[in-house]
């Protein structure tokens, strides 16, 4: 956020020391959402990066499956509105797990974490379409998968969110399946 600070009847050169001190409480923050399709997403936040009161939200974005399938997540302040990205610092731990991520790694060779940039991204929870996807950005390492084997999770970690989605790839079949988590 931006100050502006005016003093008044200054007639030389002075120094300046601004000292910033945090306001508020910021404690750990811990949360799991658990998904119609089996998925689990679990939310965390060390202390110092969330501020008191936050809560989770997360719902499975339909209607854009042309484009890509993707989870909405966004983090709520106490009275239910959006938390503002420039209110929290750091990042939040996302992990994706369950029957979904283990089925579906065992058919890819690469795994990865895509961000959905929308046209929405201030509106919680939005209704997004595929008119309001504008591009896909990789939030993480891609992971690579050996044979027939599985993945139990799928980590990143958020510095803002809205909408992901975790992208499944089969180079040797030439296919790829975008899952919505």
């Amino acid at each position: 956020q931006t100050a502006w600070y005016t003093v008044e009847e200054v007639y030389e050169e002075q120094e300046v020391v601004v000292t910033m001190t945090e306001s508020g409480e910021h404690p750990e923050f811990s949360a799991t959402l658990p998904m119609s399709d089996g998925t689990i997403i679990h939310l965390y936040a060390e202390e110092g990066v969330l501020p008191a009161g936050v809560k989770a939200e997360a719902s499975v974005v339909t209607g854009i499956e042309d484009v890509v399938k993707a989870n909405n997540i966004d983090l709520l302040d106490k009275d239910g509105h959006k938390l503002d990205d420039q209110i929290w610092s750091g990042s939040v731990q996302v992990t994706f797990t369950g029957v979904p991520v283990e089925k579906h790694s065992k058919e890819a060779d690469v795994i990865e974490v895509m961000y959905v940039e929308t046209t929405k991204e201030d509106e919680a929870q939005a209704n997004v379409t595929a008119e309001d996807v504008i591009a896909l950005e990789a939030v993480s390492e891609p992971i690579e998968v050996a044979g027939e084997e599985s993945v139990a999770s799928v980590m990143f970690d958020a510095e803002h969110f809205s909408t992901y989605t975790v992208i499944f790839t089969n180079n040797k079949n030439k296919t790829r399946s975008v899952e919505i988590y």
